[in-house]
């Protein structure tokens, strides 16, 4: 037995009605019940036999047709479409492959080609559904010819980094078709590794490359040792060129090499840290370590260069050689944080507990409001033979002083507050040592500014026994925020609900009816408000 497409339509519909709740297998066994909703069941489902049964009618006339006309008719629609000249230009490579292998390469680059100038993010998903069918022309190419398939993928990657400049490829739909591409070039290697000489093609290839996408290991592994020595050589010429233009005169032996490569022009920098990237990942391939680190420092443009190197020492035992790079690094950078990081390392390793302490004590000087630069401070005091509660009021008696600073900003807070003392970092520094009450005492004094979310910090770690100053500070929070609230107040209204239970339930009441009267025309905020007070446990 067998069915059209009509037939199979309509079958296929019937089943997917039988499902539905009221169908035939739905538990009743009858129609819906709802006229109106099985009117629009009925006209779904005509509406789905009709296209089914033009589909299928449209199928027989082409059938019916004779080569002739259809060839004729064909041709017509390529000759005014691209869409159709491209399709029809692909399935004619594919017919033509194994005795014309030249017929692939033109068909993939029709497909590539780009003649819209500058994609947007729609134009690059319609381009790359229509670039995407080189895929199987290149698959195809690797079945017949490693060496034609690897020089197609090689002619395929250039036209895309080429389109992926002038492209909108937020969606990194360019960046999967070039992995794709990349896949087959790694297999078409494998299957015929490539001589030393591919060594400059390849370059050249990821010279051009604007999406870096390049893993030179695997390709190194399959490419085969021709390949890898020739590979090294170019490296190392590569570096000595760097050196020849960038110092000339300390290098004196290397300035008549080749030059060919743009170290000075606008990509200077990428190209810079590209070789010296494969360099230094050559030179540790090799095992020289020391040869690494002398190239590092040789054109160490920044301090993120020495932290490099320092860490490289490190993870080789050469730790004197660390802490000497690393204070040299300071003297010319100053206080980096990465260059700190590396010193504290090297003084933790060897030691140097005052001199680390000197680290922690600037670093908290500088933010005391980071609270853990205060914990660092503290602990590398003890570990450096002071007493801890001795130190402990030393570092708060440095920060009562630095509270009427410039630095810590009292000037903002006396202008719009009247206050003279921002005690924000100290209450802080008082919370994280599990001191409440002190903190509370701080933040209430007559003169002192503190900032909110510490003080709403402080309000939820007070104990029962201290609800009225808990609500004292929450009312302050509160203020604070009706300042700048807008509709429709849900974190103020949240607030109020906070409070309502560390407040007697009169206390409430009044305090609840007064913020009605206050914020009256705030309808979003009064109708949000509570209307029941509980007694507080």
């Amino acid at each position: 037995m067998s069915f059209d497409a009509a037939s199979q339509a309509a079958w296929l519909l019937a089943l997917t009605v039988r499902e539905l709740p009221g169908g035939p297998s739905g538990g009743s066994g009858a129609r819906l019940t709802d006229p109106e909703a099985q009117k629009k069941a009925d006209a779904v489902a005509k509406r789905a036999l009709t296209a089914a049964k033009n589909k299928d009618e449209l199928r027989v006339f082409v059938e019916q047709q004779s080569a002739a006309v259809l060839s004729s008719w064909i041709w017509q629609q390529a000759q005014e479409d691209r869409a159709w000249m491209s399709d029809l230009k692909l399935w004619a490579a594919q017919q033509k492959a194994q005795s014309d292998p030249a017929a692939l390469g033109k068909a993939v680059t029709e497909v590539l080609r780009n003649r819209q100038g500058f994609l947007d993010y729609n134009d690059c998903r319609i381009y790359v559904r229509r670039a995407e069918k080189a895929l199987p022309l290149l698959k195809q190419a690797l079945s017949v010819d490693a060496v034609q398939a690897r020089q197609l993928c090689e002619s395929a990657l250039k036209k895309l980094y080429k389109v992926g400049e002038h492209a909108d490829d937020s969606n990194g739909e360019i960046g999967w078709m070039l992995e794709q591409i990349q896949e087959i070039h790694l297999e078409a290697i494998r299957a015929a590794p490539p001589d030393a000489a591919w060594v400059e093609t390849w370059f050249a290839l990821m010279d051009a490359d604007p999406f870096g996408n390049w893993d030179e290991t695997l390709v190194l592994e399959a490419a085969g040792d021709a390949v890898v020595q020739q590979y090294g050589k170019k490296v190392m010429r590569d570096w000595d060129n760097y050196l020849a233009q960038s110092m000339p005169n300390q290098n004196p032996s290397v300035a008549s090499r080749d030059r060919r490569l743009p170290y000075r022009s606008e990509s200077f920098d990428r190209v810079f840290y590209s070789v010296r990237k494969r360099y230094l990942a050559y030179l540790k391939q090799q095992g020289d370590i020391p040869a690494m680190i002398e190239a590092m420092l040789k054109v160490a443009k920044s301090s993120w260069d020495y932290h490099e190197a320092i860490e490289i020492c490190e993870a080789h035992g050469k730790h004197r050689e660390a802490l000497d790079y690393a204070l040299k690094a300071q003297k010319l950078y100053g206080r980096d944080s990465h260059i700190e990081d590396d010193l504290l390392r090297c003084y933790a390793r060897d030691g140097w507990d005052d001199e680390a302490l000197v680290i922690h004590r600037n670093r908290l000087e500088a933010q005391p409001s980071r609270v853990h630069f205060y914990v660092a401070a503290l602990n590398a005091a003890v570990r450096a033979g002071r007493d801890r509660a001795a130190y402990r009021l030393e570092l708060y008696t440095w920060l009562e002083q630095y509270e009427l600073t410039k630095e810590n900003g009292y000037g903002n807070y006396r202008t719009t507050t009247g206050k003279t003392r921002n005690v924000s970092t100290r209450a802080s520094w008082l919370l994280f040592e599990q001191e409440p009450l002190a903190a509370l005492a701080v933040a209430l004094g007559d003169s002192h500014y503190c900032d909110s979310s510490i003080l709403y910090t402080l309000a939820t770690k007070l104990p029962q026994s201290h609800n009225a100053e808990a609500v004292k500070l929450y009312k302050t929070i509160f203020n604070d925020m009706m300042h700048r609230a807008s509709s429709p107040y849900k974190e103020e209204i949240e607030l109020v609900k906070e409070v309502i239970p560390r407040m007697p339930p009169l206390e409430a009441s009044c305090w609840v009816q007064a913020l009605r009267e206050t914020h009256k025309t705030k309808r979003n905020f009064t109708q949000g408000l509570p209307t029941t007070f509980a007694v507080p446990n």
